[in-house]
């Protein structure tokens, strides 16, 4: 069976619309700099019957506009994409038995989410659930590019595809982009708005 991950971003003016990621998540959102912006990944768990030692490894990767803030990764397991998460309790870090889940903050643009024996864990195998649901914030920050090309943000997820071997499968890299706007503005002469003043300074 081949899983698939997908990236959602939380857009505030989106919070009353209905998604089947959840009210407000989608593809793009406006934010201010020094915003927390919350995200949310969706991995979709895979059959892992005939399996013996199946690994799920999410990647994530900010934009140097963006940074992770530390200790809001969360994870979940759940039976729908748009489930309420407030109401479900996380997975916890560590092995239990011979099943691993480990999380690796890199800097603060990146981390990575691993599932070793996965198959061997009752959290995600013998039940309806079937999506991993990883949710976080990340701050956008002072290198955040303003205007239209925007600060991207994206996942992928390797996965055992083989279970007669170590191999490997990789899905495409799933984006999404926060935006963020300036405003231009020229101080010019109260007399004569054509007559431009150098160098001048004041505050807005």
């Amino acid at each position: 069976d081949k899983p698939s991950i997908e990236k959602k971003v939380y857009e505030d003016s989106l919070s009353a619309t209905t998604t089947i990621w959840g009210n407000g998540y989608n593809d793009v959102a406006d934010y201010n700099i020094g915003d927390a912006v919350p995200f949310k990944i969706v991995a979709s768990i895979p059959d892992m019957s005939g399996y013996d030692g199946y690994e799920f490894l999410i990647t994530d990767t900010l934009s140097p506009g963006l940074t992770l803030n530390e200790g809001t990764i969360r994870t979940y397991v759940t039976s729908a994409r748009d489930s309420v998460l407030d109401s479900l309790t996380p997975l916890t870090e560590g092995t239990e038995g011979d099943y691993t889940m480990a999380t690796t903050e890199i800097g603060n643009a990146s981390f990575t989410l691993t599932f070793k024996n996965m198959e061997d864990n009752t959290d995600l195998t013998g039940r309806d659930d079937n999506y991993i649901i990883v949710t976080y914030t990340a701050t956008l920050n002072d290198n955040a590019v303003i205007g239209l090309d925007g600060n991207a943000n994206k996942v992928d997820l390797t996965y055992s595809n083989d279970p007669n071997s170590d191999s490997k499968g990789k899905t495409p890299e799933d984006h999404v982009v926060v935006f963020t706007y300036g405003l231009d503005s020229t101080k010019v002469d109260g007399r004569n708005s054509d007559t431009k003043l150098k160098g001048a300074e004041f505050v807005l």
